[in-house]
């Protein structure tokens, strides 16, 4: 492999000598893949973009560099965009957020996989409402080999989304947005498709470790705008030992950020006495 060209600026990404995401549009949806570390499940992920039945721009971000990924944005022809500076989620899931050149943004995790329709469903329920903040799918999860269509965290989550969406697919109003949030984080991270021409610039707050997506709908939520539901569960979620979510389910990180995000919907009690039934649905979840 020839040797990796790069400029460095403080603030901004390194880009290696694969090509850049074009100046000109070409469509209206990217995938940016979070990639952190040498994942063994990154080609999976990488291979599902690939297979969209609508064409997205598809490029890679990182603040983990390594022959490992060069090697796999080289064999997908992707841009491999670097953030200088320490690793961390917020600031990872940030600048990954601004590189974006498109009208609307998926941030893909780099261990889960999308179904073929996932681009072309996302798309077409924003589309259908210019004021869309953000849509969103259903998705399962995988186990190791094992696919997971239930359990009771899936269950719960599902049953928060349906209610707050009263059999609809879009709910723009700020109450039945905070009630979509109030009881838990309904709105699963790695199917969030942005609509960053409305949106605008945004950031992710390094106050969070493992609520950052929750915070990030609680402030979206805010403002003037709708959240769309797009049926079908279009993502494989994978679950493994080293993810970063179960890192912080065994840390206990996860359970004091749920306090957090609860105690800006209810009084101090009540926050504390729904993140106790909350914390059960994590029960046997790594």
């Amino acid at each position: 492999m020839p040797p990796a060209l790069f400029s460095v600026e403080k603030s901004a990404p390194i880009v290696y000598n694969i090509p850049m995401v074009p100046e000109k549009m070409t469509t209206s949806h990217s995938f940016a893949v979070l990639a952190h570390g040498d994942s063994p499940y990154l080609e999976d992920c990488l291979r599902s973009l690939e297979r969209q039945t609508v064409r997205s721009e598809v490029y890679i971000s990182t603040s983990t560099p390594s022959p490992f990924l060069e090697r796999a944005a080289a064999g997908h022809g992707l841009p491999l965009h670097v953030r200088a500076g320490a690793p961390g989620m917020a600031a990872d899931w940030s600048a990954a957020y601004a590189l974006c050149r498109t009208p609307y943004l998926t941030l893909a995790h780099q261990d889960d996989r999308y179904h073929p329709r996932y681009a072309e469903a996302c798309l077409a329920a924003a589309e259908r409402r210019p004021d869309c903040l953000i849509a969103f799918t259903g998705y399962d999860e995988l186990a190791g080999a094992r696919r997971v269509g239930w359990s009771v965290n899936l269950a719960i989550k599902r049953l928060i989304a349906a209610l707050a969406f009263l059999g609809g697919r879009t709910i723009a109003a700020p109450w039945r947005k905070r009630a979509l949030l109030a009881w838990g984080c309904a709105i699963p991270c790695p199917s969030v498709m942005f609509h960053k021409g409305l949106i605008g610039d945004f950031s992710f707050s390094p106050e969070y470790r493992v609520n950052l997506d929750w915070d990030a709908w609680a402030r979206l939520a805010a403002r003037p705008g709708a959240f769309r539901r797009v049926p079908g569960r279009l993502v494989t979620h994978r679950r493994h030992a080293a993810s970063a979510t179960a890192a912080a389910i065994d840390a206990g990180r996860r359970q004091q950020e749920d306090l957090l995000m609860f105690r800006r919907f209810w009084p101090g009690p009540l926050a504390a006495a729904i993140a106790r039934l909350y914390a059960l649905s994590l029960l046997g979840r790594r």
